[in-house]
């Protein structure tokens, strides 16, 4: 089930994991992900009878994948704490997941009328005692691995301490392509996305050479509002990722609909032309300067370069703070709670104060995690969208053609040979 989730998909989709009241995993297994071919994920068959410790690691090339997730329903066996520590000496991060936690908290309010945090609390020091009693350098994390608990428990936590744990290149990679809404993993997808966005700005400063009246005006709206929808889909805005993100077949509610109505409102054409606005002496200086033989092809570009740099930046800081707030609602309410619609307005009508991914323009952000209630597993620290700030980041490397990335899960991310087609690992 947790592969699913991962992927954002349920047991009944198209190539989604199987899932039953046994043991399903006989082989190692690969999946790829839905919307990200090179993005694969392996679930691998534990250690037994077919798969003796002896020869585990070997045969299933542990050395080859770039993180593992130890996964248990229950408490952790001598198998598991041997499977990690060879990976803890192979110098691979890991995790310990104890799964089904929901289930562990609705018995034991049923059976001893333990109340929640509670129950969390004597289980979560029980993984700790266990793994600090063999020694390991890791730390266990408590989730429910359907898709619609991906928000709660330690589900969010997990997922950022996994991207943590990656290089840069599959770190970006594999962030924009989780599904789930916490403030850690949007801020994970908007470093990606900033990443990338002066590729887009690039490309207008070369249309801008071209000699032709209002030809640098059409190419760079339409690249901006193809980055504004490539960034609506990875921070999950789309109206139609927001059921399946909620893990719910039906539509959800009014509230969550109006923020994904300003999410597209943000990559409409008549946004970017309203954004680009505040540049339009800009733009007449380019069109003239094209004009201009030998130097003037490279002021416009010049000038092209950086508007569309600053309408992609402006465009993604807002969609970042519509993630943010949907993020609030999810936690704060599951996603069925009443919303300020003078907070989107807010969004919508708020201006940049200086251009985009301008480093002298970055202030640092917190890298802490929010902070939760322990009795309602909500955040007691998320932010405002107004209160926030852009993260300083390093744009020096061209993020395109990356490596091909494994995510196992009982044994997770096996890094194959770099090919142009690309196998899936299940397992």
């Amino acid at each position: 089930m947790l592969i699913n989730t991962l992927r954002g998909m349920r047991p009944t989709d198209i190539g989604a994991a199987e899932v039953g009241v046994k043991e399903t995993t006989q082989a190692t297994t690969e999946y790829q992900h839905p919307d990200a071919p090179n993005i694969v994920l392996c679930d691998l068959p534990g250690i037994s009878a077919q798969f003796p410790r002896e020869t585990y690691a070997e045969f299933m090339r542990l050395d080859s994948f770039d993180f593992f997730l130890l996964i248990s329903a229950g408490r952790f066996s001598e198998d598991d704490m041997f499977l990690a520590s060879i990976i803890q000496k192979l110098g691979k991060p890991y995790f310990f997941v104890r799964t089904r936690i929901d289930l562990d908290i609705t018995n034991h309010l049923d059976d001893y009328g333990t109340p929640e945090q509670e129950t969390l609390r004597v289980i979560r020091e029980d993984v700790t005692e266990s793994i600090r009693k063999h020694n390991m350098d890791s730390r266990g994390f408590l989730i429910s691995g359907r898709l619609a608990n991906q928000h709660r428990y330690d589900f969010p936590e997990l997922k950022t301490a996994v991207l943590e744990s990656l290089p840069e290149l599959k770190r970006n990679a594999l962030a924009k392509h989780l599904s789930g809404y916490s403030k850690d993993i949007i801020d994970l997808k908007y470093e990606a996305l900033k990443s990338e966005a002066w590729l887009y700005a690039a490309t207008s400063a070369c249309g801008a050479a071209i000699p032709v009246p209002g030809l640098s005006i059409a190419i760079d709206s339409g690249l901006i509002v193809t980055f504004a929808v490539y960034s609506m889909k990875t921070f999950r805005l789309e109206q139609s990722q927001l059921p399946r993100s909620f893990g719910r077949e039906q539509s959800v509610n009014a509230a969550v609909m109006q923020i994904a109505k300003t999410a597209a409102q943000l990559c409409s054409t008549e946004y970017v032309i309203r954004t680009l606005v505040s540049f339009t002496a800009s733009s007449v200086v380019e069109e003239v300067a094209r004009y201009v033989p030998f130097i003037g092809q490279f002021i416009a570009g010049a000038i092209s370069f950086k508007t569309t740099q600053y309408a992609t930046g402006t465009i993604l800081r807002k969609l970042r703070d519509v993630a943010l707030l949907l993020a609030r609602q999810v936690l704060e309410t599951g996603g069925f709670g009443m919303i300020d619609s003078e907070e989107l307005d807010a969004i919508l009508e708020s201006e940049a104060v200086s251009p985009a991914l301008s480093p002298q323009a970055e202030q640092p952000q917190s890298a802490e995690s929010p902070q939760y209630d322990v009795s309602t597993n909500e955040p007691t620290d998320l932010p405002e969208p107004s209160e926030l700030h852009e993260s300083t980041e390093d744009n020096s490397e061209d993020q395109g053609g990356l490596p091909a990335l494994a995510v196992g899960l009982q044994m997770l991310a096996r890094n194959r040979t770099p090919r142009t087609d690309v196998d899936a690992i299940d397992y």
